[in-house]
């Protein structure tokens, strides 16, 4: 039997959920783009999206890593705008301050604040 990492089906879902609210908004003439790459450190692992930047942002992208927190079940949601350093990681820096912490069981709220930091990076008018 072949089982994907709990963590990998943490992000996955979260990701899954993100995905229907970008169509929604794509329906109503929203253009956002990203595309999901994968990363890992020891347990911290899943995938990271990098939303494309827009004239609004200079074209500077948006990274967002989702992940199971490695000392719980916890969801981790992480972001920066710098590019990921080595094997698609975020810095210390987001480690340390742009970190946001869900219960197991909050994957839509996970969902609902990282939607809101897309559109607050894109500056769209939702």
């Amino acid at each position: 039997m072949l089982n994907y990492v709990r963590s990998i089906k943490v992000s996955q879902r979260v990701f899954d959920l993100l995905g229907e609210k970008i169509e929604n908004a794509e329906e109503e003439g929203y253009k956002i783009t990203c595309y999901l790459n994968t990363f890992n450190n020891c347990r911290e692992q899943g995938y990271y999206a990098n939303v494309y930047g827009n004239e609004k942002t200079d074209y500077k992208d948006l990274f967002i890593w989702v992940h199971e927190n490695r000392n719980s079940d916890n969801i981790v949601v992480r972001w920066q705008t710098e590019y990921p350093e080595g094997k698609g990681m975020f810095s210390e820096d987001t480690y340390r301050n742009r970190s946001k912490y869900f219960s197991y069981d909050e994957e839509h709220q996970a969902v609902d604040f990282i939607w809101d930091l897309i559109v607050e990076h894109l500056d769209l008018k939702i």
